[in-house]
């Protein structure tokens, strides 16, 4: 025999239905399973939800993307962040090197021109050397050349070191000498001593050689240093000091060439340095100063040094 349903079986809530349904008196009707909730707060979530959701889609639909397109589009930026900032770095390793590069081009023309200020100095030392050869000893010399010159047999015992410095006076002065003989070298003496009163200012005041011209000066100058002295002390001064200039006039000629460039050249790459240095500073590059902050301040203090200041604990040992 069939069970009455109630009248108002329809519209009874879930729970109420299957409490009928465990007791025998109706069985749940199919169609509250798929009823939606009556409760008004939980439409009003469910609208929410679905409102965000559209707006979201409609914006990103308004913007040409959509959901996967978003997401590439995000990951883009990150590697351009990514890629700049190993462009920058890569920026600055090559500034570093450069830098590497031209500091030691510096320091290898500073080091020239130093030597080439030395060799200048030299000179200036030798020439006030000479400077100081009084006009007894620069007569004395004259007559030294002329006595041993005039006599064959003098001429014979005479030291290849004066007469290569003889040879070596005639090219500075340019007073030529077409054969070596003891008549030839005694016009040299000659001219070259014709004013012995200003015999080491003339000398002082001759122009700078070039580097080519200074070779023509080594196959005479080598000789003059085995120079033996002689009874004569005012010869023996006389020599060595003319000795010494020679020496310093050679070798500061054979760099005349290069010493206008090396200048140049070194104004140049110190005025490229600053340049690379300040990019340094401004792409990031390693400090070249000490901080002055609290780590200078700390160690100024000797409180955290504790190897130093001989109180540590004794784990380090």
């Amino acid at each position: 025999m069939p069970v009455p349903v109630p009248a108002d079986a329809a519209t009874m809530p879930l729970s109420q239905s299957q409490s009928q349904f465990q007791t025998g008196r109706a069985d749940p009707p199919a169609t509250d399973l798929l009823l939606p909730s009556s409760d008004p707060s939980h439409s009003m979530v469910q609208t929410d939800s679905q409102t965000q959701a559209s707006a979201s889609s409609s914006g990103r639909l308004q913007a040409g993307l959509g959901p996967a397109e978003g997401k590439v589009d995000d990951s883009c930026r990150n590697q351009g962040h990514s890629v700049a900032g190993s462009v920058g770095s890569n920026d600055a390793a090559s500034t570093m090197v450069r830098v590497q590069e031209v500091s030691s081009e510096v320091l290898r023309l500073r080091l020239l021109k130093s030597q080439h200020e030395e060799l200048l100095s030299q000179l200036h030392r030798a020439q006030t050397q000479l400077r100081k050869l009084s006009l007894h000893a620069v007569i004395q010399t004259r007559s030294y050349f002329e006595q041993n010159l005039k006599d064959v047999i003098l001429a014979s015992q005479l030291q290849e070191a004066a007469i290569c410095l003889l040879q070596c006076l005639g090219v500075v002065c340019k007073i030529e000498c077409s054969v070596l003989t003891p008549e030839a070298m005694l016009v040299v003496v000659r001219r070259m001593f014709r004013d012995p009163h200003n015999f080491t200012s003339r000398l002082c005041s001759m122009p700078i050689m070039t580097s080519l011209e200074a070779k023509e000066l080594a196959p005479y100058l080598l000789p003059c240093m085995q120079f033996k002295r002689v009874r004569e002390k005012e010869v023996n001064e006389s020599i060595e000091a003319l000795s010494a200039w020679l020496t310093a006039f050679h070798l500061y000629s054979s760099i005349s060439d290069q010493v206008a460039p090396v200048g140049q050249d070194l104004e140049k790459q110190e005025r490229l340095l600053r340049q690379l240095s300040s990019q340094g500073d401004e792409a990031g590059g390693p400090p070249r100063r000490l901080s002055t902050g609290n780590a200078s301040a700390t160690l100024g203090t000797g409180t955290t040094n504790p190897i130093s200041s001989g109180s540590g604990s004794g784990t380090a040992g």
